[in-house]
């Protein structure tokens, strides 16, 4: 709707945050809960003092796991992309796509009901605890933070080793990866195209 109508003022718009595909668990049931109740928070980089709030928050909510990821690791097709684009804060919640996404086989009976609620109990508290600061402080940033993705990368492929000898090969990636990064948290130019790899390794072997 704003990337429609870019005359619409947001100057009281302090921060948006959209959820896009989180209504499914991450990965078949074999897998470990903790994976299973995977949501990314991508975009908190982008915005004084949210990435400390999610991170606090991450594991405030029985059934559900927050991990940060820079917002650049995938396309902005979603809602969050026109608030982006006139630089005003946001964060992009998302579990990626299922391997239902856009097919007549993405039907009611596979949506994971109680990952849901737990979802929704935990974005009143992260817009609670956004709330409480003084609106003043919150600013739009122009950086990544490549580091952030890697982390939630080798817990993920961590939890991940008992049930697939390809979840090695990812972990030493991303430790690597998490290596070549400097104090700022950012990668090379030239290697961030790795990351991108990684996540979509990733979210085809999960999906």
């Amino acid at each position: 709707y704003f990337a429609r109508h870019p005359t619409i003022p947001l100057d009281r718009v302090d921060m948006m945050t959209c959820m896009d595909l989180v209504g499914h668990e991450l990965g078949p049931p074999a897998v470990a809960a903790d994976v299973r109740g995977s949501v990314f928070a991508l975009g908190t980089e982008r915005s004084t003092g949210t990435s400390a709030i999610v991170d606090q928050l991450a594991r405030a909510e029985d059934g559900v796991v927050i991990r940060r990821a820079d917002a650049e690791i995938i396309p902005p097709l979603s809602d969050h992309a026109a608030f982006w684009n006139r630089r005003i804060p946001f964060v992009f919640l998302t579990s990626g796509r299922s391997r239902v996404y856009h097919t007549p086989e993405d039907r009611p009976e596979l949506l994971a009901w109680d990952k849901m609620a737990a979802t929704a109990r935990w974005l009143e508290r992260f817009v609670r605890a956004s709330c409480e600061r003084d609106e003043r402080s919150v600013a739009f940033l122009d950086r990544r933070d490549d580091a952030s993705t890697l982390r939630s990368l080798v817990e993920l492929t961590t939890a991940l080793l008992p049930h697939s000898e390809q979840a090695g090969v990812g972990l030493a990636m991303a430790r690597a990866l998490l290596a070549a990064c400097d104090r700022d948290g950012c990668l090379p130019p030239a290697r961030v195209a790795e990351v991108q790899r990684l996540v979509a390794m990733l979210e085809a072997g999960l999906a």
